[in-house]
């Protein structure tokens, strides 16, 4: 799913998106930022946000 958003919203709505998609236990990623958030394992069954990251590197 692909979640666009304004540039000048993007602090406010994209950690609740992130938060969000931990809830569902939904990888997110930031194409932006080359980041994907990945859920914990408890965090879909306990309703928690996603707790680890991932930064994408170029090669």
């Amino acid at each position: 799913m692909l979640m666009p958003m304004q540039w000048g919203r993007a602090a406010e709505v994209a950690p609740r998106v992130i938060e969000l998609a931990g809830q569902h236990g939904l990888l997110c990623f930031d194409s932006q930022a080359k980041v994907v958030h990945v859920p914990s394992i408890t965090s879909h069954a306990q309703r928690r946000p996603p707790r680890h990251s991932i930064r994408a590197t170029e090669s």
